[in-house]
């Protein structure tokens, strides 16, 4: 049996499945085979933000870097990669070529110029 579960929360997942695909804009980012350990290993810059975005309960707990992010355009680009506007890495190749998906270690693809 299969499910599809959509959710801008990631702290479940691992829990309710064994494989994920982020997707952005309509395009997957990153494809990790193994939940497990999704937060350890996750690496295109909006699975991160993702992360970062969960409330956490803990003030202290808090990733550093989300209080660190500047507010980016929300407009869709019209080449280049979709998450260029929003991504704090984005460089002249992401404005101008779409990235692949690419495999960076065994069952883990992710889409990003960057890694």
């Amino acid at each position: 049996m299969t499910y599809l579960l959509i959710t801008h929360d990631l702290s479940n997942v691992p829990y309710l499945c064994k494989e994920v695909a982020i997707m952005y804009q309509g395009r997957v980012v990153e494809f990790i085979k193994h939940t497990d350990r999704l937060k350890e290993t996750a690496i295109h810059p909006y699975t991160i933000d993702l992360f970062d975005s969960i409330p956490v309960k803990e003030p202290r707990m808090r990733r550093i870097g989300l209080q660190e992010k500047k507010m980016f355009s929300d407009t869709i680009p019209e080449q280049g990669c979709p998450y260029q506007n929003r991504c704090s890495k984005c460089t002249n190749i992401c404005r101008v070529h779409i990235p692949e998906l690419t495999e960076i270690a065994t069952g883990h693809f992710a889409a990003c110029h960057m890694l």
